[in-house]
């Protein structure tokens, strides 16, 4: 069983991310039931995508291409943390 405090804070996250690399578009989310009582959550926008040389790292703490823009790095390794768990 998942903290509810915790599925939020990682779906908060999700969404921010999408918000702020959506370049403006809409950005979706689906929650559905999966097997074994667990939830399924996609988040998608509809930006640039992902630097290539970026993918391997953006789950990682305190990694960010946004530190000039008040970035921490903190949210998406958060979402990890929260996944795994």
């Amino acid at each position: 069983s998942i903290n509810p405090d915790h599925l939020e804070s990682a779906v908060r996250n999700l969404l921010d991310n999408g918000v702020r690399h959506g370049e403006g578009k809409p950005v979706d989310l689906v929650a559905r039931a999966a097997d074994g009582g667990r939830v399924s959550i996609a988040v998608r926008d509809r930006g640039a995508g992902v630097d290539a040389k970026n993918r391997e790292r953006i789950f990682d703490r305190f990694f960010t291409t946004e530190r000039d823009r008040g970035g921490t790095g903190l949210g998406l390794a958060i979402v990890r943390a929260v996944a795994v768990a």
